[in-house]
């Protein structure tokens, strides 16, 4: 359909501003089991999503499958959605009148290779997971899924931009037995190129992380140094990402409020937004607004630099957008969202950081953490599972124990920073920390 034609029928019907969010996706999911094809789904989605101006409010309209004929009908549900809103807070249509990054976008190559391929693909990493340790008992449904997207924003101020995304990952879990317990392990690998997908790489992550927890025991409570695999530590830095959005700052939720320019962190603690981040999954070019992205240094040793902005809160504070108006899914609303979200990394090794401690915990999985936080506080409960660090070594297993602390004050005390932040990310990414002292609830 020609994006244009939706453009002329709502200023003709009425409107002031119009601006129409295309998005056609084709996801495919391959899922075997017991070494058998059990789905070969593949989703096309062709989805519409149509915001316009009518007396100075904003109304929004989502339809899949938009057809000549039913474009009069969505203007008049996006008129009478615009006459029932009483926010006092401007939307704005950007105008396109800006220079965007330089920057190809990566491609998957997942089309080159055949649904047999991916099928025997699987097949070798479910075998492969199941012959690694005899304490594997079973192997949940291997999945492959590929994503295709074209995106394409056009609005009645002259916008008119299209970016393509692309990308694939694999997602295995295994469940472990020792006779007495039963521990679940997973390995989710995203890539760009097929031969990213390293079957010994995701056999060797899946199995340890089924076995390793089995046999643990509790641990006494107590104050101990910690070091956080890099997974939990991007958990727990995702888990408080929304303290940096403008949108909590309007909401007077954070207590970065009115903070710009105080060191607030450790000095070795620089967070950033990278939406060229090249160990990131996608990258973005602009964002659903239309506006162009930017590096944005959030915290730059130890200092609070910057939110992150969209349109309508760069406004209100008066601010220049950073590139941040997303939707949270196509037929969602714009909101304040990260990009590629990522500790800075440091340069010791994860040995490094477990060598310089005598007694302590190595915190490889953290649950619960959206349900035990304050983010505005920045308190948080949690519970882990992991392994005592006894003289410098991982020691043995340990589980059922809870973490307690700030991450305002938990970033004041990061004593090493890893350099191993993940290859091909999904939002918000950080490598091993250690921290000089955090209290555990054990035994």
């Amino acid at each position: 359909m020609e994006l244009t034609k939706i453009i002329e029928r709502g200023l003709q019907l009425g409107l002031t501003e119009i601006e129409v969010y295309a998005n056609d996706t084709i996801q495919k999911t391959i899922k075997i089991q017991n070494g058998k094809l059990d789905t070969l789904n593949t989703k096309n989605i062709n989805a519409f999503s149509i915001r316009g101006k009518f007396n100075g409010k904003m109304g929004y309209y989502y339809i899949e499958n938009l057809q000549d004929e039913d474009i009069d009908k969505v203007i008049n549900k996006i008129i009478l959605n615009a006459s029932t809103i009483t926010s006092s807070e401007e939307e704005i249509l950007f105008d396109g009148n800006a220079s965007y990054p330089d920057i190809e976008p990566k491609k998957a190559n997942f089309s080159k290779y055949t649904n047999l391929e991916k099928i025997d693909l699987l097949r070798k990493i479910e075998q492969g997971v199941k012959e690694s340790d005899k304490r594997i008992l079973t192997v949940s449904p291997c999945q492959f899924v590929e994503s295709s997207t074209k995106v394409t924003i056009v609005n009645s101020k002259g916008l008119n931009v299209q970016k393509e995304l692309s990308y694939m990952y694999v997602y295995v879990a295994a469940m472990a037995s020792d006779g007495n317990n039963n521990t679940m392990g997973y390995c989710v690998k995203a890539g760009f190129s097929f031969d990213d997908l390293n079957i010994k790489d995701i056999v060797d992550e899946t199995s340890i992380r089924a076995v390793q927890s089995l046999g643990a025991t509790g641990i006494k409570s107590g104050a101990y140094p910690v070091v956080f695999h890099r997974s939990a530590a991007s958990e727990i830095l995702q888990a408080f990402s929304g303290i940096f959005s403008s949108e909590t700052a309007l909401k007077n939720m954070t207590k970065l409020v009115g903070k710009e320019g105080e060191k607030l962190f450790g000095e070795n603690i620089t967070i950033v937004d990278d939406p060229f981040d090249n160990n990131a999954a996608v990258i973005s070019i602009f964002d659903d607004e239309g506006v162009p992205c930017e590096k944005t240094e959030i915290v730059k040793n130890g200092i609070f630099n910057t939110f992150l902005y969209n349109l309508k809160t760069a406004k209100h504070f008066n601010k220049k957008s950073t590139g941040n108006g997303f939707k949270g899914g196509v037929g969602s609303n714009i909101a304040v969202s990260n990009t590629n979200l990522r500790l800075e990394p440091g340069t010791k090794t994860v040995s490094d950081l477990v060598e310089s401690i005598k007694d302590g915990i190595y915190v490889t999985e953290i649950s619960g953490l959206h349900a035990g936080l304050d983010p505005i506080s920045g308190d948080f409960n949690v519970q882990s599972s992991g392994f005592t660090i006894k003289d410098g070594k991982i020691d043995s297993p340990i589980t059922l124990f809870v973490i307690s602390g700030n991450f305002f004050e938990m970033m004041n005390n990061v004593d090493g920073i890893a350099n191993n932040i993940e290859k091909n990310y999904l939002d918000t990414a950080a490598p091993a920390i250690k921290i000089k002292s955090l209290m555990v609830s054990g035994e």
